[in-house]
């Protein structure tokens, strides 16, 4: 999700966009489990950490792609068309690398 938003910041968004996306952002963090949870201040539960740990890694992608929908959701017709340039010669550059 970084290097996707790397790209985000090269298409000249209005403050209102960086507004937007930073609210989305924002809010996916709310529902992110910690593995605190799994802790007391006499105990560790085992079970329910590797529980957390788990939903944690399950929700990430569908958290990232869900910021990614909304995101791409505010982008005008031609920052999405900046956006899919913009992807294009990051891919080419790494294909380069490789």
């Amino acid at each position: 999700g970084g290097a996707f938003f790397g790209i985000f910041k090269q298409l000249n968004l209005t403050a209102e966009q960086e507004d937007k996306i930073e609210q989305i952002i924002a809010d996916s963090r709310k529902n992110i489990k910690t593995p605190d949870e799994a802790f007391t201040k006499d105990g560790f539960d085992k079970a329910k950490y590797i529980q957390i740990m788990n939903e944690k890694r399950d929700n990430m992608l569908k958290s990232q792609a869900e910021v990614i929908e909304k995101s791409y959701a505010i982008l005008t017709p031609k920052q999405k068309e900046q956006l899919k340039v913009l992807m294009d010669l990051q891919k080419e550059r790494m294909d380069k690398k490789l």
